[in-house]
């Protein structure tokens, strides 16, 4: 009996021993593989964001710019994991690096324009916008479903709205409406611009 004990004994130490150094191995999931190239990881970086894993995606794409500094798209991925973090700091420093080595980037500047809506810099979100729209007027953020060109010029649309540029306000929403109307020349036709813009927020941006 006693020569049994110690049998069943060895073995559960030598079987917490297994699982202790299973749980320690090289291939942490939390820690992306040291040998993918940046390519990869950017894509698997893009993947986790698809999947809202933001902490997993900004492992990526950091490893990926560790990789290769030289990768726009890393810094894409970067920046736009950050802003749906919460984190525009970084999201800015990323997005801006990003322009650096691809000043025709369609995502970095539709980020850097919902960006610079948010922090209420509405003329700088207005430039942003614009250029993209000109260079790709049926733009799409392929890594986001629904986000494209209409949530644009919504966004567009309160940007004129909160610098007063009213007409300009109503041009946007002509494009996603032609058939809504408004004197922005009468605070009653202000007022129906308002509620317009805020519909198709929700259309489009709710």
């Amino acid at each position: 009996m006693q020569f049994r004990y110690l049998k069943w004994a060895q073995m559960l130490l030598i079987l917490g021993f297994g699982l202790m150094l299973f749980g320690c191995g090289p291939d942490d999931p939390e820690d992306p593989p040291e040998d993918l190239d940046a390519v990869t990881l950017v894509r698997l970086g893009w993947s986790a964001f698809e999947s809202l894993d933001y902490i997993g995606a900004l492992e990526y794409f950091e490893e990926a710019i560790r990789k290769d500094s030289s990768s726009p798209d890393a810094y894409s991925g970067a920046g736009w994991t950050s802003y749906e973090s919460a984190d525009y700091a970084a999201a800015r420093v990323y997005w801006e690096d990003g322009l650096a080595l691809d000043a025709t980037s369609f995502d970095i500047r539709a980020g850097m324009g919902f960006l610079e809506h948010d922090e209420e810099n509405y003329t700088a979100s207005v430039t942003m916008f614009t250029g993209v729209l000109e260079d790709n007027s049926n733009y799409t953020f392929v890594h986001r479903a629904g986000l494209d060109y209409n949530d644009l010029r919504v966004t567009m649309a309160y940007d004129y709205y909160a610098q007063n540029l009213m007409t300009d306000a109503l041009q946007q929403v002509q494009v996603l409406n032609p058939l809504f109307h408004a004197n922005v020349d009468t605070p009653d036709g202000v007022a129906e611009l308002s509620e317009e813009i805020a519909r198709l927020n929700d259309v489009y941006r709710g």
